[in-house]
């Protein structure tokens, strides 16, 4: 019979100034304030009643994409709708994995929870 020489399985190591967490959250507020300033200000800047009744109107010719920012805007208009959902989704896996595997640890990571947070309000507007 023979003996195999297996290496222990390493434990999850909480580490409090984790660099990706810190790319998760902003990832997660980029693609909010994208929501924010692309979807959600021209909403409310043009007063309409309902949230489907703004792609009634062309929203190029709402407020801030006629303003001197109007190519930024129309940037993280893309953004807004190209990207942020999946951006979001993928930070909501991940801090729900994060959190589950450090469970144990004290003192969980709070950026972790924040982006977790973050992405699933802008998940909720997309």
């Amino acid at each position: 019979m023979a003996i195999v020489d297996a290496a222990p399985i390493r434990a999850v190591q909480y580490q409090p100034n984790d660099r990706r967490a810190w790319l998760a959250l902003g990832l997660a507020v980029l693609s909010a304030t994208a929501c924010v300033v692309a979807l959600v200000l021209p909403y409310f800047a043009a007063g309409l009643p309902a949230r489907e009744s703004l792609y009634l109107y062309d929203i190029d010719q709402l407020w801030p994409y006629t303003s001197a920012a109007g190519p930024l805007v129309g940037l993280l208009s893309f953004w807004a709708l190209a990207m942020a959902p999946f951006i979001s989704f993928a930070v909501v896996c991940w801090g729900a994995h994060r959190l589950w595997t450090l469970r144990a640890a004290p003192g969980r990571d709070v950026v972790v929870a924040l982006a977790l947070l973050v992405s699933v309000c802008t998940l909720g507007w997309s």
